[in-house]
């Protein structure tokens, strides 16, 4: 199949990571027990605390594939220490993560031409977000979580975009209309224009083409 959305390739080394294969997942009860499939009780159970879908897809592959590397098993840990000591970050941190939309779900439906126009704006309301998670991490030490302030971006070129362009409550589905801003385009307007007001257009063509023409019937 064509995956046109798929535009980098990271190298994925197995050295870095504890192979965890399905009987080991199967035997360590790691998402489900082994009795009746059930999560109750199992590690993802106990150590899942996130408030956002990517968080909790983060966990679970952080769970499959445990480091080896001590140097980066030490960075995660001076992470989670520093947002232990800090329940009011760790409490402001959490909330504003909880109102973001699936980043990962809506590029990868961008990426296949599937986003619909709410998609767009729940992107937009959420790349808001940025600046304030930077602004509340701007004195983090570890290195970790610096790591990931320094890389977040607003992309304002984006937010600006589809602020301009796309309605602020759009429909579900595209073929409903009425997605795209008064004022963007110009044949889109008038042809709204013609939809919403056809009585008033219609006289008003009939008048200009008495005019023209010079015929009063």
């Amino acid at each position: 199949g064509i995956v046109a959305h798929v535009n980098k390739i990271t190298p994925y080394n197995p050295t870095e990571y504890m192979i965890v294969d399905s009987a080991t997942r199967k035997n360590l009860e790691l998402f489900e027990r082994m009795s009746d499939k059930g999560s109750d009780g199992t590690l993802y159970w106990v150590l899942d605390k996130t408030v956002s879908s990517m968080g909790g897809r983060l966990l679970k592959r952080w769970i499959l594939e445990p480091l080896l590397n001590i140097e980066k098993i030490k960075e995660r840990q001076e992470g989670v220490e520093e947002l232990l000591k800090d329940y009011i970050l760790r409490s402001e941190i959490r909330e504003m993560l909880s109102e973001l939309s699936d980043f990962e779900r809506i590029s990868g439906k961008i990426g296949c031409k599937s986003v619909n126009a709410r998609d767009l704006i729940a992107l937009k309301n959420s790349l808001k977000e940025i600046p304030k998670i930077k602004k509340a991490l701007k004195d983090i030490s570890a290195k970790i979580l610096a790591d990931v302030t320094e890389g977040l971006n607003e992309i304002k070129p984006v937010i600006e975009l589809i602020e301009n362009n796309i309605e602020e409550n759009p429909p579900l589905s595209l073929k409903e209309g009425n997605l795209i801003k008064d004022g963007v385009n110009e044949e889109l307007g008038s042809l709204r224009n013609i939809s919403r007001g056809g009585k008033e257009w219609i006289a008003k063509f009939q008048e200009d083409e008495r005019k023209r023409t010079g015929i009063g019937s």
